[in-house]
């Protein structure tokens, strides 16, 4: 077996702690030490935390010259935080070329920008990945015809209300618990950067005005079709990027029109729902199964909670939506409450949860007639 690189990881906030929670799906590297910015406030905080989820052992640091000395490569990672490029992490670019360091980026860079960063790791010989220009597919190779291909091994949908529903940690903590069962799993992503991960970003053509709304929904199903024929996998995780709806008449999102082109292209065998945290009776969960139902055309057969709550007060002032992040015990509380309800609810930041998760669809995608599931 290959040995796995040392990386460092700058800068490190609450976007990466999915990444950092199921660690042990990035195949070639081992997480060195993250770095935070002194003004971030984060260092010595165990990283886990940051997203309001348990403590995972490994410790935010602010050091990034010290570990850059004994690391194989650094990840310049997307972060939630601001951090001006130029004069915070462009320099560390150059720093970690200089050294002689593989470099990995998930941020997206201007096109000069790139021209030049990759000129320079070639004129030092090293290794450098860019996870935010995955090109598309030609959609002459994509398109067979207008007509649905069947997918022949299960699929699981991961979709949500909105953004911050922790549905990212909800897609990898299923991957990493179906790998560690043994199965081969194939998966498409609602971040840019999921190919770091070993799996696919969710494709650039479903974003693209361009491409008639039609089209989309045929591109997609032989978008996924492929997955299937080329990668042979056990099952497909799919997550799905936005929310079902417009989350209110203040803050509309896409209306769902990306779920709605999803659903119409591939036909999910189970599926995974992500709520942010309100105080919800069960009743609206009834709600939410019943719109998925007809507008979508599938069940859903869990829920999760995440621990992000929407400040209204604030989202309104700033016409943009705040989320407030609660401790995890909270979401623990309102679960224990709502599984007396019609369905099973999870919080995915808990590591046992994830693994009843996943069990939870693996028993009812058996039950559904897939032995090899």
């Amino acid at each position: 077996m290959q040995k796995k690189m040392k990386a460092l990881v700058y800068p490190f906030d609450k976007e990466f702690c999915p990444i950092l929670r199921n660690k042990n799906i990035l195949d070639d590297y081992d997480i060195l030490a993250v770095i935070s910015p002194n003004g971030w406030g984060y260092n010595g905080e165990d990283a886990g935390t940051l997203d309001g989820g348990l403590p995972v052992g490994v410790f935010v640091e602010n050091d990034f010259w010290k570990y850059l000395e004994i690391c194989d490569a650094v990840i310049f990672a997307s972060s939630q935080n601001k951090l001006d490029f130029e004069s915070n992490i462009y320099p560390k670019i150059l720093d970690a070329i200089e050294a002689g360091k593989n470099v990995l980026c998930t941020l997206e860079l201007e096109e000069q920008l790139l021209k030049n960063i990759v000129q320079l790791c070639r004129s030092k010989d090293i290794e450098f990945k860019y996870y935010n220009a995955v090109a598309d597919i030609s959609d002459n190779k994509l398109l067979k015809g207008f007509f649905i291909d069947k997918i022949n091994v299960p699929v699981i949908f991961v979709l949500g209300i909105s953004e911050g529903t922790n549905k990212f940690e909800v897609q990898l903590a299923l991957r990493n618990n179906l790998q560690q069962k043994g199965y081969k799993v194939s998966q498409v992503g609602t971040r840019s950067y999921c190919e770091l991960l070993g799996f696919h970003s969710f494709p650039k053509f479903m974003m693209n005005s361009k491409i008639p709304e039609k089209e989309k929904i045929i591109l997609f199903n032989n978008y996924i079709k492929n997955i299937e024929l080329n990668e042979s996998p056990d099952v497909i995780i799919i997550g799905i990027p936005g929310g079902i709806m417009r989350f209110s008449d203040e803050f509309i999102g896409d209306f769902g029109i990306l779920a709605y082109e999803v659903a119409q292209a591939i036909k999910p065998d189970t599926a995974v729902f992500c709520s942010i945290y309100e105080d919800f009776l069960p009743v609206y969960f009834e709600e939410i199964y019943k719109t998925v139902k007809y507008r979508l055309g599938f069940e859903v057969d869990c829920f999760t909670i995440s621990n992000n709550k929407i400040d209204w007060n604030i989202s309104r002032t700033n016409k943009a939506i705040k989320l407030i992040k609660l401790d995890t015990c909270i979401v623990n509380k309102k679960i224990s409450q709502l599984n007396t309800a019609f369905t099973k609810f999870f919080n995915v930041l808990n590591q046992d949860e994830g693994t009843l998760l996943t069990d939870y669809l693996i028993n009812r995608m058996a039950s559904d007639g897939y032995e090899a599931i």
